[in-house]
């Protein structure tokens, strides 16, 4: 129910959103004003699969944008991000259905994942499905992270592996593995000491 009213709370605030963005020229200030905030919403939106709802904010934040170069780009960016995520989302959703019958079907584990740590954050709920998944290298390093080491060196071994593997990626993958990267750089300088600590830093 809670996250229900959530959903329905921010459908709420896009409509809002929608009618308060331009059906006309606006000044330059308030159309900025406008983009960032429709931004935050559609940005919420999208974390909570409310798909319809953000498509139909996505016309008017361009309109608002469109004679702004450097908020038309933000804006045109951000619709590919949000379409990247859904794309992502319909496969996740399908994906699921599939673990329902077939729990350590391997290439469905993968998307499940790879949706959940990639594109939600949540890599609690993410990394046993990436263990479980068709790509053997991210799998490994999936067990790797879900062991939680506690020694410096082996964090950062860890925190290595990420960073790596990001710097093959393009988008938002490669942010969310170079954020991960960030997470276990920081557990490992918890307890480093010496030449390693400066290393890390």
């Amino acid at each position: 129910m809670a996250e229900r009213y959530v959903i329905d709370n921010l459908t709420v605030k896009a409509d809002a959103a929608v009618k308060a963005l331009p059906n006309g020229v606006k000044p330059a200030d308030l159309a900025a004003d406008n983009v960032h905030a429709g931004l935050l919403v559609l940005d919420r939106l999208t974390a909570v699969a409310d798909f319809a709802a953000a498509t139909r904010l996505i016309a008017p934040l361009q309109q608002c944008a469109a004679t702004n170069p450097a908020l038309k780009a933000t804006v045109q960016k951000r619709v590919r991000d949000v379409a990247e995520i859904h794309s992502a989302y319909d496969r996740m959703v399908a994906a699921s259905e599939k673990l329902k019958n077939s729990p350590d079907d391997a290439a469905a584990n993968l998307v499940v994942g790879r949706y959940f740590c990639f594109y939600q954050n949540q890599w609690n709920q993410g990394l046993p499905f990436l263990a479980k998944g068709s790509d053997s290298a991210l799998a490994s390093l999936a067990r790797q992270d879900l062991a939680n080491p506690s020694a410096s060196e082996d964090r950062a071994g860890v925190a290595d592996a990420w960073w790596k593997l990001a710097e093959s990626q393009n988008g938002q993958i490669k942010s969310s593995e170079a954020r991960r990267a960030a997470v276990w750089y920081r557990k490992a300088l918890d307890d480093a000491a010496g030449l390693r600590r400066t290393a890390l830093h």
